[in-house]
């Protein structure tokens, strides 16, 4: 929901799937994301980190989440 309104405008606007996606992969144990260059998939995967950020927080104020990629330069985009 709070990427959806985007209060503080963080991110880009989502479009539906990518709103999907975010969902599916804050709720599920694991969630392939897929689709052509341009599609949307480094702001998707960065809003599912932060996703991911808040509801750990939310059990413990001082969680951390570890983002990994598969390349330097896959870690440099979510960065």
């Amino acid at each position: 929901a709070y990427i959806q309104q985007n209060p503080h405008h963080i991110f880009k606007p989502m479009n539906g799937p990518q709103l999907a996606a975010i969902g599916a992969a804050l709720t599920r144990k694991l969630t392939m994301i897929q689709g052509p260059p341009g599609s949307g998939k480094t702001s998707t995967a960065g809003a599912i980190g932060f996703g991911f950020t808040h509801q750990c927080r939310s059990i413990s104020p001082n969680a951390k989440v570890l983002a990994c990629a598969y390349s330097n330069v896959g870690a440099d985009n979510l960065a």
